[in-house]
């Protein structure tokens, strides 16, 4: 009986887990990065079509890890994004006003809206916009 006792305790997986998030977060530890565009362009629609432009970078955004949920801030903007998920193990994919990509490793993000090209019955027409940068921890 002792045999079979110690062959289960030596051979039997054992399993402590703390519940881990994105970039080895624990789901306590609050966390918070300012993400800075670096280069902006895309496609603005001007006389019935679509011109391709390279836009002034100037958007900043606050991704912030808190209460086990990510979101995704624009800056000095009060709309608030939630619905953040994990893609991969370092990668954070938010919906915004378009898809906020952002990988935890290499501090990098990307920001797509290609939404107003698909609505090509309005008149007014928001560009088109691809967003680089790069983010750093607060």
């Amino acid at each position: 009986m002792k045999f079979i006792l110690i062959f289960l305790l030596l051979f039997s997986p054992i399993i402590i887990a703390e519940d881990v998030t994105l970039d080895n977060t624990s789901a306590t530890e609050d966390k918070t990065y300012l993400c800075s565009t670096e280069e902006s362009s895309g496609y603005d629609y001007k006389n019935g079509r679509w011109i391709r432009e390279r836009f002034t970078p100037n958007a900043t955004y606050l991704v912030k890890f808190k209460n086990a949920k990510w979101s995704v801030y624009e800056y000095q903007v009060k709309y608030e994004h939630e619905t953040c998920e994990p893609l991969l193990e370092d990668v954070l994919n938010c919906k915004t006003n378009g898809d906020f990509t952002m990988n935890t490793s290499t501090m990098k993000f990307s920001v797509t809206n290609t939404a107003p090209f698909v609505h090509s019955t309005r008149q007014n027409r928001d560009p088109v916009v691809l967003i680089l940068g790069a983010c750093v921890s607060m």
